[in-house]
């Protein structure tokens, strides 16, 4: 997933980064969620494991939890 530009962490407003859940992957770019999905599709059909997959677009997150990457 890393190889198509996707990330297993996140940024708040704050600027501090956190790990995603398991299995999440966030991938920031100019384009709609069909090309997300495609994207995804593409690098999860390459592990050779049974997936699903969700795209979506979001504005802002709220999360509990969340592991902050150690810096």
């Amino acid at each position: 997933m890393q190889k198509q530009g996707f990330s297993k962490t996140i940024i708040d407003d704050d600027n501090k980064e956190f790990h995603l859940p398991t299995a999440e992957y966030i991938k920031e770019c100019d384009c709609d969620v069909e090309k997300v999905l495609s994207f995804a599709n593409n690098a999860a059909s390459k592990t050779k494991v049974k997936y699903s997959i969700i795209a979506v677009e979001y504005v802002d997150f709220l999360g509990y939890q969340l592991n902050p990457v150690e810096k």
